[in-house]
């Protein structure tokens, strides 16, 4: 069960920097290329990328993801080891009734809130980002790992992870009910 979480959790954040970190070179070797004639261009071009702070920063991020979203991987996870066929209808479709439910019952969207904070609100915790005029010369300026490691919901959802690959692993070991 754990080789199967850690492909998106682990193979895939590192396989993405990979691709990342080598189109970056491909791309700065073209433009070496292209400005042979020019050194002062490419040494301007050179210390306006900041390389190896947007690949610090990558990897903060890819981590950052991977964290945020291990309880929506368990959860597919638990899932697909439940149902026979149509495991990601199974996955999603909970989750739109009960926010169908709330909705007509309650006339709120509490439930669609936390899904969609649970989907995207990664970037909100994780960085600090303000409008485009403020936009800071240092990539690593934008990163606050401490608000992001002290947030409940970051935890909250990792224990919800725990407890999927668990209740995962047992189900398909035992193949009977939980």
């Amino acid at each position: 069960m754990l080789a199967k979480a850690s492909i998106p959790l682990v193979v895939l954040p590192v396989l993405i920097f990979g691709i990342v970190v080598f189109s970056q070179l491909a791309m700065l070797l073209v433009s070496r290329i292209v400005l042979l004639g020019n050194a002062e261009g490419f040494a301007a071009l050179w210390e306006h990328l900041k390389l190896f702070q947007s690949w610090l920063t990558l990897v903060y991020a890819l981590i950052v993801i991977a964290l945020w979203h291990a309880p929506l991987y368990a959860w597919l996870l638990l899932v697909s080891g439940w149902a026979r066929r149509a495991a990601f209808l199974w996955a999603v479709l909970p989750l739109l009734a009960i926010a169908v439910v709330e909705k007509i019952a309650f006339n709120t969207a509490h439930f669609a809130a936390l899904v969609q904070y649970r989907l995207i609100g990664w970037f909100n915790e994780a960085f600090s980002f303000h409008p485009v005029c403020n936009v800071p010369e240092e990539p690593l300026a934008l990163l606050t790992p401490g608000r992001f490691l002290s947030t409940p919901g970051l935890w909250i959802g990792l224990v919800f992870a725990a407890g999927f690959l668990i209740a995962a692993a047992r189900l398909r070991r035992y193949r009977e009910p939980i």
